[in-house]
């Protein structure tokens, strides 16, 4: 599943910057090199080779902070406009990689473990608090790979699981329930890691 993110591309940078009239060289960093070599290490982001994408990402914000302290006074407005535009993303990036590459690791043994509860529930050797408890937990670890991977993807996964997870809750009829947990069964098929 591809990831996609916000940081600027080397191009969408030299954009930003001629479209503000700024010219290259302000600063003894190129930006536009750190952010090849983000881009390098986000675009087959995985969770082993990870650590790479973070280190390209921490790089890039000391680069950012070396640029926008070059620009100094002379370039208040385009020192904003760095910030708004490349930093913030790449600060987000940097908070998503802590969050979302751990639940993206989990996300197979708790799907795993969802499904597990659903079936016993369904069976009977469960109480449906169970499959509750197991269906948010997916829920939640794909709410954190969102953050990280802003493709639809795991925004409609994150959508679909808490739907279910909620449908699951109430106070209704058991075969309602039983229902209820083998509907979910069959979207967990398409949810497979």
């Amino acid at each position: 599943m591809p990831l996609e993110t916000k940081v600027p591309t080397r191009k969408e940078w030299q954009a930003i910057k001629k479209r503000h009239s700024v010219p290259d060289g302000i600063a003894k960093v190129s930006i536009g090199d750190s952010l090849d070599k983000f881009h390098k290490s986000f675009k087959p982001l995985k969770p082993a080779n990870a650590s790479a994408n973070f280190k390209d990402t921490k790089q890039l914000v000391k680069d950012l902070g070396i640029y926008v302290e070059a620009l100094g006074n002379r370039q208040l407005s385009f020192a904003k406009i760095v910030r708004s535009e490349v930093a913030d993303h790449v600060i987000a990036h940097l908070a998503a990689l802590d969050h979302g590459i751990p639940a993206y690791k989990e996300y197979p043994k708790k799907h795993k473990a969802a499904v597990q509860a659903l079936k016993g529930f369904i069976a009977g050797s469960l109480p449906r608090a169970d499959a509750i408890d197991a269906v948010g937990a997916v829920a939640k670890v794909c709410e954190l790979v969102a953050l990280l991977d802003k493709s639809e993807t795991w925004e409609k996964r994150e959508r679909l699981v808490f739907d279910l997870a909620n449908e699951l809750r109430g106070s209704r009829d058991a075969a309602y329930y039983r229902g209820v947990a083998e509907k979910c069964l069959k979207a967990f098929e398409d949810l497979k890691p």
